[in-house]
């Protein structure tokens, strides 16, 4: 499970910028032995945007379920 760095949240919305990458790829045809590397666009890896607090980032909290709903009962009780 993702999670975001800042506020912990799940609700995450990755970003991949298929506007961008395909364009590119098919400029990168055009130059000479471009089909060779026309797949390097992507490569670049996506951006994640949290759609609670709203800051986007590259690399994102990777926590198994069953810690995730241990996190989560620890801050209900702690409330």
């Amino acid at each position: 499970m993702k999670l975001c760095l800042h506020c912990e949240s799940d609700m995450l919305v990755k970003k991949n910028f298929f506007m961008f990458k395909i364009p590119a790829a098919i400029l990168l045809l055009l130059v000479p032995y471009g089909f060779v590397i026309c797949w390097l666009p992507f490569l670049i890896p996506p951006n994640y945007a949290c759609k609670k607090c709203g800051r986007e980032f590259r690399k994102v909290k990777e926590v198994d379920w069953h810690e995730y709903e241990k996190m989560k009962q620890e801050k209900e009780e702690g409330k």
